[in-house]
């Protein structure tokens, strides 16, 4: 190896200006280098950043429609619990209602049935006593029957 670079120096021509340039031109495209990929570094990193803010916004609107969404359908759906509790409660009230009437008219035929019982045997007593009384006549005692006979003795058997 060493004697290629002692030829490759040999055949080269001499531009001193240019030397200086081409020994500096690479330390300044290292730099670059280091600084490109610590740059692109950050470019991904930003996007990264930029990405995972663009992706918590769309959960946040996903999960604010969903929300909407589980809202309305809960609302609606206590709506038809409620429409059908107070339908229960109404029919429950009515029947009750109705209990309670039919209870009451049939106390009150009980009540007026007692009172016509009540009307009626004050009227019975009160024509048994508007009537004159009559004396009853005595009755007739029953003539004491006769007394049998005593019957004949058996005449006694032979022997």
């Amino acid at each position: 190896m060493a004697t290629a670079k002692k030829k490759a120096k040999a055949t080269r021509k001499k531009a001193p200006a240019k030397r200086t340039a081409v020994k500096k031109a690479p330390a300044k495209k290292h730099a670059a280098k280091k600084a490109a990929p610590l740059t692109a570094r950050q470019q991904i990193q930003a996007k990264k950043v930029e990405l995972a803010a663009k992706a918590e916004l769309d959960k946040a609107r996903e999960l604010a429609k969903f929300t909407q969404k589980w809202v309305k359908a809960r609302t609606t759906a206590d709506a038809r619990k409620l429409a059908a509790l107070e339908k229960k409660v109404a029919k429950q009230l009515q029947t009750a209602k109705r209990k309670a009437l039919a209870k009451a008219k049939a106390t009150e035929e009980k009540a007026a049935a007692k009172i016509k019982a009540a009307a009626k045997s004050a009227k019975a007593k009160a024509t048994k006593a508007a009537k004159p009384k009559r004396k009853a006549a005595p009755k007739k005692r029953a003539a004491p029957k006769a007394k049998a006979k005593p019957k004949a003795k058996a005449k006694a058997k032979k022997k």
